[in-house]
């Protein structure tokens, strides 16, 4: 590893862009500054996958709504330079950051890269986006409460069926699968991801700069479910659980009694929507015991629920997710958005 390091490190100095960039690479983790001044050394050499990676790199470390939509013209820019890694995350952006309903802004976004990717590759994009959109516009007709017909107005169980095609959930799982890792909770007071008994599963968190176009649109879809902005959704949670596996009770809100010194209840999770990836496992239903309900879904189904009620957490909604039986894992993806945006308007 030092020895290529070195040896890359001399061709970098020479102004080796291949070089630069794969000794960028190398050093991510490692040494991120010095990853970053590869980055910056290929990038100003006109190298443009370290244009690319900057730029998602910007993109993890923006505060503000302006910083992001920065970003977003900088892939445009990349895109129209001929990287195509730069049109799908132009796109990937333009889909989640546009305030209008995902189904009026289709169009719109394949009329700004019609001429930025081969016919085929446009072909297969145009295809999951009218897969995706016929999808959500029948199942919010399909939308179904789960709560008693006498119960408080205020509340909200709900699940929409088949609001994601199977295929896209299967090309989820497919690509995520290997890299799951033991799942944490976050604690109430210091506000840190730890491991707690109360979760076993394995799980893989997603901001923005990490999701393929498929997983952004989901973002967005989820978004117009709720009508809130995706700056209001926490980094996204794929979660997998195997034979066993479960989440135990608990409420998705950073309750006020274990505030501590934690912010997160300033800005409360206000919203939950759990997609179900697959349906060839046993047990591990979705179960709120308050409510009296219990629930297996389907591959594609939506679950959402409202976490609070005149602005303190619901405890009705206390809910868990069963043990897993059997050889099949259970598959999930999970969006909680805040009350307010994760982004700054402005510095």
């Amino acid at each position: 590893m030092k020895a290529n390091i070195d040896y890359l490190t001399s061709l970098a100095n020479n102004d080796n862009v291949q070089a630069q960039y794969q000794l960028s690479q190398l050093l991510l983790d490692s040494d991120p500054n010095q990853a970053q001044y590869w980055l910056k050394r290929a990038a100003n050499n006109g190298f443009l996958p370290a244009h690319l990676t900057l730029n998602k790199l910007q993109l993890i470390y923006s505060q503000t709504v302006k910083e992001v939509n920065y970003v977003q013209d900088n892939f445009l820019k990349i895109a129209q330079h001929g990287l195509i890694h730069g049109t799908y995350e132009f796109a990937k952006l333009f889909l989640v950051t546009n305030q209008k309903p995902f189904s009026k802004i289709t169009a719109e976004l394949k009329s700004k890269i019609n001429n930025l990717l081969p016919d085929e590759q446009l072909q297969i994009i145009d295809n999951k986006l009218n897969s995706i959109n016929s999808s959500f516009k029948f199942a919010l007709t399909e939308r179904q409460s789960l709560l008693p017909p006498n119960n408080n107005s205020q509340q909200l169980v709900a699940l929409i069926p088949k609001v994601v095609p199977k295929s896209i959930c299967k090309n989820i799982i497919e690509f995520r699968k290997g890299h799951v890792e033991p799942s944490h909770v976050v604690d109430p007071v210091s506000g840190e991801r730890i491991r707690n008994q109360i979760r076993q599963s394995k799980s893989l968190t997603l901001d923005l700069s990490e999701m393929t176009l498929e997983e952004a649109v989901l973002l967005k879809i989820v978004s117009d479910i709720f009508e809130l902005g995706w700056s209001n959704c926490e980094p996204v949670n794929l979660i997998r659980y195997d034979e066993d596996d479960y989440y135990g009770k608990h409420h998705d809100c950073f309750v006020e009694a274990n505030k501590g010194t934690s912010s997160a209840t300033e800005n409360n999770r206000l919203y939950t929507a759990i997609l179900y990836l697959n349906e060839d496992y046993d047990a591990g239903e979705t179960k709120f015991d308050k409510l009296g309900i219990s629930l297996k879904a389907n591959t594609g189904d939506m679950l959402i629920f409202k976490n609070m009620k005149d602005g303190s957490p619901d405890l009705s909604l206390i809910h868990e997710g069963a043990k897993v039986k059997g050889v099949n894992p259970k598959w999930v993806m999970t969006f909680w958005f805040r009350e307010q945006s994760l982004l700054k308007e402005s510095e």
